[in-house]
Parts: C-alpha cells; structure tokens; sequence
C-alpha cells in the first residue's frame, strides 16, 4: 500500500486514512453541518460511512501510474487547548477523471468544531502543492450553492470564479471555481 505523508506548519496530512478512523470519520460526515454542505448527504452509520468512502483507504492500493484520486486525513501534528488530542479532523481530496488528465477536484470538509480557523485553506492549499508536484496544472472546487466557507477557501487560495453552475447527480446546484498552475520543466 503506497502512503503519502504531507505536511503544512499545524497538520500532517495522511493518505491513506486509517480504518481506526472512521468512528471519527462518521461523527463529521453525519453532522448536519456538514452533511448539508456536502453532496453526499446524511451518513447515519459507521458502516454506511465505511461502504461509502471505503476508497478513502483502497485507493492507496492503486499503483502510482494508474492513481487518479488520493485523499488526506488531516491530523494536528501537536496537542493543544485547541486540538486535545492527534486524530483525525477532517480530509482533503484530489481527484481526476482519469489517470493522463492533467485537471483535478478538489473536495474537502474539517469537523465543525475546527471551523473558521484556517485549516482547510492550509490543508487545501499543500494538496494543490502536492498536485502540481505531481503534474496536475488545473485544479476545480466545485462547492454546492450557499456553502460559502468552501467558496472562500477558493477565493483565498487564487481560484477564479468561472461564473458556471452545474447540476450534480442528486440536483443540486454547484458553482466551478478553477485555478491553473504552470508546471515548471528544465
């Protein structure tokens, strides 16, 4: 299994996640905060979380050539008042249609309780590093109409507003935000 360690000033940022956490893992995603600014919707259970984001680990299972999606437990790198203990706080996605695109989503969510502290912009924009290390040269965040905290992680991180909205599989609205990256070579 191929791990992926990143690191920004406050977090580590692990890829794969590990199975002790998703206990954690269903606490954030079936938080209605969350949940409601999410495409996924309502996870009820441990289980339904562990079936649905299974990939969360598997995908760490996938050769490096033939990779098209990773995705980064964020875990404080310190204990503090702030963060009493190292767990898993959230998580930070990649991922591209197919293994040769050189475009990716990014997609994100921090436990409520971390919210409005910076951590996704942190987090967000070491994976855009680790992206375009890895040549990826356009980056989407695609965050459902009225999540305006993912809205600001894009506009902070450069992203440009492209003025489209599309529909997602469930119906809702989604408003594309995009931001290049010029690979260097040579």
């Amino acid at each position: 299994m191929s791990k992926i360690i990143l690191k920004t000033s406050r977090f580590l940022l692990k890829s794969p996640v590990e199975e002790d956490d998703f206990d954690q893992i269903t606490k954030i995603k079936s938080d209605p905060l969350v949940s409601n600014t999410q495409l996924y919707g309502k996870v009820e259970s441990r289980e339904l979380c562990r079936f649905m984001f299974q990939h969360y680990i598997t995908d760490a299972r996938i050769t490096k050539t033939r990779r098209k999606r990773w995705v980064f437990g964020i875990y404080p790198l310190e204990v503090s008042s702030t963060f009493p203990s190292i767990c898993y706080i959230g998580n930070v996605g990649l991922s591209k249609k197919n293994v040769k695109s050189d475009t990716a989503n990014l997609f994100f969510e921090i436990g409520p309780l971390y919210w409005g502290m910076g951590i996704a912009t942190e987090c967000v924009g070491r994976v855009i590093e680790f992206g375009s290390e890895n040549n990826i040269q356009n980056f989407i965040i695609d965050p459902i109409i009225g999540n305006e905290a993912s809205k600001k992680v894009a506009l902070k991180l450069g992203f440009e507003d492209s003025g489209t909205f599309v529909t997602a599989y469930n119906g809702l609205q989604q408003h594309i935000y995009k931001l290049s990256k010029q690979i260097r070579t040579g």
